[in-house]
């Protein structure tokens, strides 16, 4: 039985992609790495490290700009999250009516 925190992989032209599912009820994310042995040894690196409640920005579960940013595989975990910049009361009124739309609040 495969379990639910397992990742999906697959190569594209220079590169492997896991897709990496969130806990129950949260979408996964795609990232990537080279597809060498340096990065297919990363990826299993990772794959160790999930757990079944691995969160986004973790060791198990890092987001890709951790992936790009670390110097080292057990590393990924230490680069902080990108932010993505100020968040308007505009934005957080649209995203409140569409998480109300699909009923998560």
């Amino acid at each position: 039985m495969t379990p639910k925190w397992a990742a999906l992989a697959w190569v594209v032209d220079d590169y492997l992609y896991l897709e990496l599912p969130g806990p129950v009820g949260i979408r996964s994310h795609t990232i990537r790495v080279p597809a060498t042995a340096e990065g297919f040894g990363r990826a299993l690196i990772l794959l160790k490290q999930r757990t079944f409640d691995s969160k986004l920005g973790s060791a198990g579960d890092p987001t890709q700009h951790q992936i790009d940013k670390a110097k080292t595989v057990s590393n990924y975990h230490n680069v902080p999250i990108k932010r993505v910049g100020a968040i308007s009361p505009s934005m957080r009124s649209t995203a409140r009516e569409v998480l109300r739309r699909l009923g998560m609040i």
